[in-house]
């Protein structure tokens, strides 16, 4: 069973009636018809669904649902909460009706894809706030042993960015993992996947600080290059390599790899000739993080830019775990924005 516009669903704690479509067919838009005794928050008017139908896979779902039955992810202040659950009930309804299993968070007024970045690149809180808030996220993940492996820009949740007390969440859990060994597929998507990903080594929390708290900073002071049509994952290492640095030899065995690294260490360092121009040009333009970073508009302070170094670590030994970045100076520091804000990093 779909949802459609207009349907109204009944849970434990209020009615949903859909208003909207945000992700077909698994994500939609709900104003709360309160129950006399909701016990959801006040003034909450709207809310997110998630539903999976029949013809989609439902792991996702059924990894994001367990994943909210740890305490500490469900109640921390810096993960998406979970409102709410309908369909569920351990027996049927008495009138005989089973409604679609779905699973109600609360709102944020956008995720981080979505956000202009020009308004927050120089003298704003939210960058700070923002990195701190994910690091926060991560820490509590870490302490479960877990990997979200997906902290990208469409799962950074924000409300308020304008006000005195912006507020980012981390949502999405389907794809949180335990760390170990990586089975059949690589984790995290192409453009923030961690070197030790490509690799194919055993992960561990810190796969999510590297490329993930770094790129989500990265993209609110905005560089960009283009990809490379059908060489996508031996551009991407290709960048890193330019951004950071080698990233390492893989297993021997692991031919693939090897040819994969080969292509990307070759698209780092030559140029080709454009056709039509008769121009040389380099496959990758980008310099090094510090390089890129420095040319934005802005200015970027220069200890945002050392914060998103420490991240950016080739080594997962030598790279900061959530809690060890959460004592990076910058976080710290104070805006001019701060001075008149009720927010704390403290």
């Amino acid at each position: 069973m779909s949802l459609s516009i207009g349907q109204v669903l009944r849970g434990r704690a209020a009615s949903y009636h859909i208003t909207k479509v945000l992700k077909a067919p698994t994500v939609f838009q709900a104003k709360i018809v309160p129950f006399e005794q909701s016990q959801i928050p006040k003034p909450a008017q709207l809310a997110v669904i998630k539903h999976f139908p029949a013809d989609i896979s439902s792991s996702q779902y059924r990894r994001e649902l367990h994943n909210y039955s740890f305490e500490s992810l469900a109640k921390s202040p810096y993960i998406r909460s979970m409102l709410d659950l309908v369909g569920h009930e351990d027996s049927p309804p008495a009138d005989g009706t089973q409604q679609p299993k779905c699973m109600v968070f609360e709102w944020m007024d956008t995720d981080l894809w979505q956000l202009p970045s020009q308004p927050f690149r120089s003298g704003s809180q939210l960058p700070r706030i923002m990195a701190k808030s994910l690091l926060e996220a991560l820490a509590v993940i870490a302490d479960e042993n877990g990997v979200h492996t997906d902290v990208n820009p469409n799962n950074v949740f924000l409300s308020g960015v304008d006000s005195p007390s912006p507020v980012v969440k981390l949502g999405d859990l389907g794809n949180l993992m335990g760390a170990g060994p990586m089975i059949k597929i690589r984790f995290q998507g192409v453009v923030i996947r961690a070197p030790e990903v490509w690799l194919d080594v055993p992960i561990t929390p810190k796969a999510d600080i590297c490329w993930h708290i770094g790129l989500p900073d990265v993209l609110i002071f905005g560089f960009s290059d283009k990809v490379i049509e059908e060489c996508t994952e031996s551009w991407c290492i290709g960048k890193i390599i330019r951004l950071v640095g080698p990233i390492g030899n893989p297993d021997p065995a692991k031919t693939e790899i090897i040819d994969e690294l080969a292509l990307a260490e070759f698209l780092e360092k030559e140029t080709f000739v454009r056709p039509g121009t008769d121009l040389e040009e380099k496959f990758i333009k980008v310099g090094t993080i510090r390089q890129e970073l420095e040319k934005v508009d802005g200015p970027i302070e220069k200890e945002c830019v050392d914060f998103i170094e420490s991240l950016l670590v080739i080594d997962p030994g030598r790279r900061p775990s959530a809690r060890e970045a959460l004592a990076h100076p910058w976080l710290k520091m104070k805006s001019e924005e701060d001075a008149d804000s009720d927010w704390s990093v403290d």
